[in-house]
């Protein structure tokens, strides 16, 4: 009598497990960018930003510690003040099965006032080689917690499409904001598409029917 409304239940709650899988990590690699700041920068622009920290993509914010305060800071990237040096770009490896959802940017941690706005006024671009998207000006590295901000590219508006088959990340400064831009670490996260959730979904709710009969 009541296996009707059974059924529905568990297949709701079948759907919204599957839909609540973990983020993972989409490699970034290949880091370039504008000019360094000076010659003791040795490791910018293009050094791994995805080591050597430890990183919870489901908790980012005190996942990392990307704090230095010996000089030179070479875990630092940190570009030229001019339109023409302020950008760093990678390339994105995005899990097969997976969209992107976030971009996790990190700032030093102890900057704080106008060194701030070496975190901030910042243009975020995804592309796939041939299409591409560009957001509006994301202030989102803030100083407290750890300089850390998470860029939602899904509430964004960006296009599923893009999403699943993006190659490279590219941030920039706003143009003429002529500061310089620093990072001190950057993460790549996604989740399962939603074609690969519905099917876990009703994968469970099959294996629940097939057990109660």
């Amino acid at each position: 009598m009541h296996k009707p409304l059974f059924i529905s239940v568990f297949a709701s709650a079948a759907v919204s497990t599957a839909s609540l899988q973990a983020i993972v990590l989409a490699p970034l690699s290949g880091a370039t960018g504008g000019a360094p700041y000076s010659p003791t920068y040795q490791e910018s622009p293009g050094f791994v930003l995805n080591d050597p920290f430890a990183y919870d993509p489901n908790a980012p914010a005190g996942s990392v510690n990307p704090v230095q305060t010996d000089f030179p800071y070479h875990d630092q990237f940190l570009t030229q003040n001019s339109d023409a040096e302020n950008y760093w770009m990678a390339a994105v490896a995005i899990p097969s099965g997976q969209a992107l959802v976030f971009l996790d940017v990190w700032g030093r941690n102890d900057y704080a006032g106008a060194e701030q706005s070496r975190h901030q006024d910042l243009i975020i671009t995804l592309s796939d080689g041939v299409n591409s998207w560009s957001s509006l000006e994301w202030d989102g590295v803030t100083p407290s917690p750890t300089s850390f901000g998470r860029f939602d590219f899904t509430t964004a508006g960006v296009t599923h499409n893009l999403l699943e088959n993006a190659t490279s990340i590219r941030i920039d400064h706003v143009a003429l904001n002529n500061d310089y831009l620093m990072l001190a670490e950057v993460r790549a996260g996604a989740v399962p598409e939603p074609s690969s959730t519905a099917l876990l979904g009703l994968g469970c709710l099959a294996l629940m029917l097939r057990r109660r009969k």
